[in-house]
């Protein structure tokens, strides 16, 4: 019978799945056996490194169960190798999966799920030419997902590269595409029953097959498998010896000095009384992750050092990834001034910014599987937001997209044609917070602005100054009372010629001061230098990924671009065809644009260590836009 499982325990060694950089071999073979912290540079002449670390490999075996594996994943320029033990450990050891990244890898965040009563943050890959490529893999942070992500970005990069500069088509094709999914070839079967018995400290673990019982502290502890370091948390027990640890429940009591004051309400002796038994925490410095993760944890022991006014939280239902429901009671011995008991219900959103700060909004919901309580007054809490740097304090103004309609309609589905969406930043590489010493670009974030509409028209002259057209969605009432609106017009030079106007809004004023408000009231000199595009065919001939490319491309200084500051809006007109270049280009897009998918990043270009990293201000998928659409003007 199965039992219950938890997820499996990072063991001691983890703390070698730091990022290391290693030489690549002539043949672009990884060897395992080599490890240093230099960087070198293989047969290809591109600067090679070595991504490793621990994480959690989730799947479902040929019985149809759900497994998790703790597993040693290594990235080394584009060969992927997945081990059951560290390989830098254990000189030899063979992978029980291995292959190369392919050009059409793609690497989706799926968010916060819960796996054997503990949260991970799942990413799942796949091939988008070959659904039967794919595969989940999960980390302990959310931070860690994200370094994960650039490190198959970079892989994905190097699998470009090889097919940019010639190397032999043949080899490509017999290069094995690591697969995740599935059953591993000539694996051995273990009989069902209780078949290894491992000794891990003080702790053990009993393994049946792909179940996890846990005996002992060590296995409550959770593990980070940071790519750049590793942090061990135990705060539900103490001491460090013997075979048996008392577990305590530590309730905030009150802060003294900037010393937060303790009590164990866990001891209760009838027959000697109450036991009082108090300690002292001070605040020290920590990474985001370990504050989010703080935040979001419903576990009450946990909870008990830093929040003294609820009693109990437990999950009502996970939406997604990033949304969750939670019901929850104050704690009375606290809040003895309220005459009767009270619960709330609040929702909980998050998403983790591009300087790696997080953004939490909580706010008071109702759910038919927590209706009010016998006994209980049903309560709001207040609403918990923490906002970017680059917009003020001030109170957010709701985008309500229902309001904003463009000619171009928005994809119901991500199979939906002749449509637009809004894709995460995730897919591009941007500047990151060390690019002026390194030249290290980093994973982009979510876009700050948000795409309201994309208008696809056709004219017969340019057309400038969209913005300011009776009929434009910026004149709308609606339009009128967002803070901010910046319009993206790009020209298309054609036969007619065509306009894709972008429409992004700000729920709250930009902030003067900030690149973005320099860069709306600046001149514009100052806009050439710094309005940047970023494309990515997602979708299409090669011959088309090969014109259009992944690199960004200061727009200011490649083409003309027009700019229009009025009222609430900055509108961009950008005219194609004032470069022969970039008309050319356009010119063989439009040849295939019915069977592309685009993605496009608009961003503002960092040029000083201050500004970095880089914030990307707006995205756009286009998918596969058909020209006999665009609306006659």
């Amino acid at each position: 019978m199965a039992t219950a499982a938890r997820l499996p325990t990072v063991p001691p060694s983890a703390a070698a799945g730091d990022v290391s950089e290693v030489e690549l071999s002539e043949a672009g073979s990884p060897d395992l056996g080599s490890r240093s912290s230099g960087s070198g540079s293989g047969g290809s002449g591109r600067s090679t490194a070595e991504y490793s670390g621990w994480v959690y490999h989730l799947g479902v075996n040929s019985i149809g169960h759900e497994y998790c594996h703790l597993r040693f994943l290594v990235i080394r320029a584009k060969f992927v190798a997945m081990y059951k033990r560290d390989p830098h450990d254990n000189p030899g050891l063979e992978p029980i999966r291995k292959g190369a990244v392919s050009h059409t890898l793609m690497v989706e965040e799926l968010g916060r799920r819960r796996v054997n009563h503990g949260d991970v943050y799942v990413l799942r890959l796949y091939n988008r030419l070959n659904q039967t490529k794919k595969g989940e893999i999960a980390c302990a942070t959310p931070g860690e997902a994200r370094k994960w992500i650039e490190a198959f970005e970079q892989a994905k990069q190097q699998a470009d590269y090889d097919l940019m500069r010639g190397v032999n088509w043949n080899r490509l094709q017999n290069e094995n595409e690591i697969n995740l999914d599935g059953h591993r070839p000539r694996v051995r079967r273990y009989a069902q029953g209780l078949g290894k018995f491992v000794r891990i400290g003080k702790g053990a673990i009993l393994t049946s097959g792909c179940s996890y019982i846990y005996l002992g502290p060590e296995m409550l502890l959770r593990q980070s498998s940071d790519l750049q370091g590793q942090e061990i948390v135990n705060t539900n027990f103490g001491g460090d010896t013997g075979d048996a640890f008392e577990a305590h429940e530590w309730r905030y009591v009150r802060t003294f000095n900037g010393i937060r004051i303790f009590e164990d309400i866990s001891i209760t002796n009838p027959k000697v009384g109450k036991v009082i038994l108090l300690k002292s925490v001070g605040v020290v410095s920590a990474n985001p992750d370990t504050v989010f993760e703080v935040v979001l944890d419903l576990d009450k022991h946990k909870r008990y050092e830093w929040d003294m006014l609820t009693a109990d939280l437990e999950l009502v239902e996970r939406i997604d990834g990033y949304y969750d429901v939670v019901y929850g009671t104050y704690e009375p011995k606290y809040l003895n001034w309220w005459k009767s008991k009270k619960d709330f219900v609040f929702s909980r959103q998050w998403f983790r910014g591009q300087d790696g700060a997080y953004t939490i909004l909580q706010t008071p919901a109702g759910h038919n599987k927590r209706p009010p309580k016998h006994g209980y007054e049903r309560t709001k809490i207040n609403p918990l937001v923490e906002t970017s740097e680059l917009v003020t304090n001030s109170s957010p103004v709701t985008v309500d997209p229902s309001h904003f309609h463009g000619t171009l309609h928005r994809a119901k589905t991500q199979n939906d044609q002749n449509s637009w969406s809004a894709p995460g930043g995730e897919k591009f590489m941007i500047r990151g917070k060390t690019y002026l010493t390194d030249y290290h670009k980093v994973v982009g974030g979510d876009p700050l602005l948000e795409l309201l509409a994309v208008d696809w028209f056709k004219v017969n002259e340019r057309f400038d100054s969209v913005a300011l057209h009776p009929k434009s969605l910026v004149q709308s009432e609606a339009a009128k009372k967002l803070p901010f609106i910046l319009v993206i017009n790009l020209q298309v030079p054609a036969k007619p010629n065509y306009n894709l106007v972008m429409y992004y809004a700000a729920e709250r004023p930009v902030n003067k001061d900030s690149l973005l408000g320099r860069f709306i009231d600046g001149t514009d000199a100052y806009r050439d230098a710094r309005f940047k595009l970023i494309p990515s065919i997602v979708e299409g001939y090669w011959m088309v990924k090969r014109a259009v490319g992944t690199k960004a491309c200061l727009l200011g200084k490649a083409v003309t671009c027009n700019y229009l500051r009025q009222d609430n809006f900055l509108e961009i007109d950008v005219d194609i065809g004032s470069s022969s270049v970039a008309r050319s280009i356009i010119g063989l897009v439009l040849g295939y644009v019915t069977s592309i998918v685009v993605d496009l990043a608009i961003l503002i270009e960092a040029k000083e260590e201050k500004e970095l990293p880089e914030y990307i201000l707006g995205t756009v998928r286009l998918n596969r836009v058909n020209p006999d659409s665009a609306v006659s003007i």
